[in-house]
């Protein structure tokens, strides 16, 4: 039986650290998936549900992001790391898309770059461009 999606936008794996500020201090975080809404970070330390923290994405190419987020699910160590479910809070439209080019450079790699990810295919001159991930609201 499957279960319920809760998610609201597709997740990638990608390859990014955070930095997590919480009540229990500061700490270095592996990015295990991210959406344009929430993010799993593996390495975390225990996070107040419900309480704001704060995290900074760090990204391949480009500044930190700073964003503020709400922790929705902390589970402890595995034997590979803690983990920490956050949801974004109020994105700016920059923010989003600096996440939204993060999300299509990993979809790039998986696929390569004749997947067509940023646009039309190089050996499909007509193709429709892909579609925004881009959440309506």
């Amino acid at each position: 039986m499957r279960r319920e999606e809760r998610r609201n936008a597709p997740r990638v794996g990608i390859v990014a650290e955070a930095v997590v500020w919480t009540n229990v201090g500061l700490a270095r975080c592996r990015v295990e998936d991210l959406s344009i809404g929430s993010a799993l970070l593996r390495g975390s330390p225990p996070a107040a549900i419900g309480q704001k923290i704060r995290v900074s994405l760090i990204f391949e190419r480009g500044e930190p992001l700073a964003i503020d987020a709400e922790p929705l699910r902390w589970n402890p160590d595995d034997g590979f790391g803690a983990t920490l479910a956050v949801a974004f809070d109020d994105l700016s439209a920059q923010q989003e898309d600096v996440i939204q080019d993060a999300l299509l450079t990993a979809l790039e790699a998986l696929n390569g770059p004749s997947s067509g990810v940023r646009g039309p295919a190089a050996n499909e001159p007509d193709a429709v461009a892909p579609r925004r991930l881009r959440r309506k609201r």
